[in-house]
């Protein structure tokens, strides 16, 4: 019973222990995740930020240029390609009058269609706002990549729409940038319009346009310009922590998402050590709790059989009509069989302490004396066999009134035979 609690204890309090230092890593990674995860993304949208604020400043100031004045043509155009080689961002700016077709160009040679039938085109035309717009991604008809459009209305001075100033910055840019960062095969890094349309991502997803549940993206948007939440990833359907942060003055999100299995990978680490170390300290545990239990066997069996042999002892000793006497090795007395108060008429007590010569008539003791050494000799023979002789029968005890029909015999001591 004992063996057992003291096991189940041990137990309880080893599992306990590697228990709440699990539960307590767990969420400190969590917790560090979390902090890591949202200081990146608001590095992240600061860049994104200054990304577009370069070609916004820049468009803004050619649209009023172009508001009131009409450049030469290889003038105007050798200044796009100057300010395109001063942005590495940009892909190309062009001109586009109100027909959609190419005015002003960074590049060498003029493409011949139209852009009247682009999105951006049709919402400059159709809407008098001037502020920038932030459009695609589109496939570029002048490139044949996935590319992002930032454009401006171009109106008369009179407000007749007179065209659109488009900037075109290749999603690879993102991506090259976003793919710089070790974050894990997992992760994913993203920038998003407010209206959940993916602008760019890292690792590119070719066949998804907008993240799974927009209105519970644009609920999070309008309650807070960054926050962190748990989410299945609408990517590659794993569970992943994300945190977001809006960009400043630009209608974009950033996102960073680690998988759940990779923000633990290292607290999975250390559990595993942790379980191997507590099934270890387990293991003697319980090896100690069977030494115990083995070691209380044998004392609760060596206890059982001293006391039968004591029962068994009693039992002779107080049955016999012999007296017997039990020694320690001084001689004292330390036990008198009940047959002492039959053969010599007293009590146990007037032997009890007493030595073993006290209690032996004087005519006696030099035969008691002689008798003690023969045993002695005997003991420390090989044979260990006691001589006729060390059986000694004494006659008379002091105070004794039977001296002559009663005998009792002497337990060996080892120094009673001394004068």
């Amino acid at each position: 019973m004992v063996v057992g609690t003291f096991l189940v204890l041990m137990i309880a309090c080893v599992v306990g222990l590697v228990a709440w230092k699990a539960s307590y890593a767990r969420e400190a990674a969590l917790r560090q995740s979390a902090d890591s995860q949202k200081n990146l993304t608001r590095s992240l949208a600061q860049h994104a930020a200054t990304t577009f604020k370069a070609p916004d400043v820049a468009l803004a100031s050619m649209a009023d240029l172009l508001k009131y004045q009409n450049p030469q043509k290889v003038r105007f155009d050798a200044y796009l390609r100057e300010m395109t080689q001063a942005m590495p961002q940009l892909r190309f700016i062009a001109v586009f009058d109100s027909a959609g077709s190419w005015r002003y160009s960074s590049v060498e040679e003029r493409p011949e269609y139209s852009n009247a039938d682009r999105p951006y085109f049709a919402y400059h035309r159709d809407n008098s706002n001037t502020k920038l717009l932030v459009s695609g991604p589109v496939t570029s008809r002048l490139t044949g990549l996935p590319t992002i459009i930032l454009s401006r209305r171009i109106s008369t001075p009179s407000g007749q729409f007179a065209g659109v100033i488009v900037a075109a910055i290749d999603c690879e840019f993102f991506s090259s940038f976003f793919g710089s960062f070790n974050l894990g095969t997992q992760s994913g890094i993203s920038i998003l319009k407010n209206d959940g349309t993916l602008l760019a991502r890292w690792p590119a997803v070719e066949s998804i346009r907008t993240i799974g549940d927009v209105s519970l993206f644009q609920q999070r948007i309008g309650e807070s310009a960054s926050g962190f939440y748990r989410i299945t990833s609408p990517f590659d359907g794993l569970i992943k922590y994300v945190a977001y942060e809006q960009t400043p003055n630009y209608p974009l999100v950033v996102t960073v998402a680690q998988s759940e299995g990779e923000v633990l990978q290292g607290w999975c680490t250390d559990l595993a050590s942790d379980a191997l170390i507590a099934g270890l300290l387990l293991a003697v545990v319980i090896g100690v709790a069977c030494m115990l239990n083995a070691q209380f066997r044998f004392g609760a069996r060596v206890e059982r059989t001293l006391q039968e042999r004591e029962a068994r002892f009693r039992l002779l000793a107080d049955n016999i009509a012999d007296i017997v006497i039990v020694m320690d090795k001084k001689g004292r007395i330390h036990y008198v069989s009940p047959s002492v108060v039959t053969v010599l008429d007293t009590s146990e007590d007037a032997f009890l302490g007493k030595l073993c010569l006290d209690v032996v008539h004087e005519d006696d003791r030099d035969r008691v004396i002689s008798a003690s050494r023969q045993l002695k000799d005997a003991a420390a023979s090989p044979s260990g066999a006691l001589p006729n002789a060390a059986r000694v029968r004494f006659y008379r005890v002091v105070g004794g009134s039977l001296q002559d029909r009663r005998a009792f015999l002497f337990s060996r001591c080892g120094d009673c035979g001394r004068p």
